[in-house]
């Protein structure tokens, strides 16, 4: 959906009370920057609204878009905000940590200076958590595939994570496209991924994936 288009949506579904989402991967959304604090400054009110229920009504919802856009209008009154959180469905809340965790990831994950790279980063959101430890968590990865089709094979349960078969949910873009693509070494993706998983754990309550220890990091660092 592009920015001029206000969608159509089939109605309200409580998809977060379904044991699994589907396995899909929507992509970016075309013409949005994701390293803007505001994404979505210039869009109007009525676009945002109706964006905010057609994305919850997906499955997977695009719960990413439907949070920063629900940001925006809490940002320009409480009282737009309090009306764009009444579109979300009870088992299925905006993303409580989005907000924070994209400020501190904008300050501080620089953007790619290896444009051949052969690498990826990738952040998942997954579900399964409780509200305490904020309803959702995110995994951090890192891949040679391009990371719609290795977010695809965690959902599928080819070569995947444990909980993302069941509890994977969407890709969150603003947390590290800009910073891909990352050199394709071995110990130096790994590097990347680890230094983007503590930055996260920040946070995230919540933030699984694998790391490397304190030492290979500092070695690994100095190669790039």
């Amino acid at each position: 959906m592009g920015f001029s288009e206000v969608p159509s949506y089939p109605p309200s579904k409580k998809w977060g009370s379904l044991l699994s989402f589907e396995a899909i991967s929507h992509g970016r959304l075309e013409g949005l920057d994701y390293r803007s604090v505001r994404p979505f400054s210039n869009w109007q009110r009525p676009l945002l609204m109706v964006s905010i229920r057609y994305w919850i009504s997906l499955n997977p919802p695009r719960l990413e878009l439907a949070t920063m856009a629900y940001e925006e209008l809490k940002y320009r009154s409480a009282a737009k905000g309090h009306s764009a959180l009444r579109l979300f469905p009870s088992d299925l809340p905006p993303i409580p940590w989005l907000n924070a965790t994209r400020k501190r990831v904008l300050s501080e994950l620089k953007p790619s200076s290896t444009p051949r790279g052969r690498g990826n980063l990738y952040v998942v959101l997954r579900s399964g958590y409780t509200e305490m430890n904020g309803f959702y968590g995110a995994y951090v990865g890192v891949t040679s595939h391009p990371v719609e089709q290795r977010f695809l094979q965690h959902r599928t349960g080819e070569k995947s994570a444990r909980g993302l078969p069941v509890h994977g949910i969407e890709l969150l873009y603003s947390l590290f496209s800009w910073a891909n693509p990352i050199p394709g070494a071995n110990e130096v993706r790994r590097a990347h991924e680890t230094a983007l998983h503590n930055l996260l754990k920040r946070s995230i309550p919540q933030v699984s994936g694998d790391t490397v220890p304190a030492d290979a990091l500092t070695e690994a660092e100095s190669k790039y």
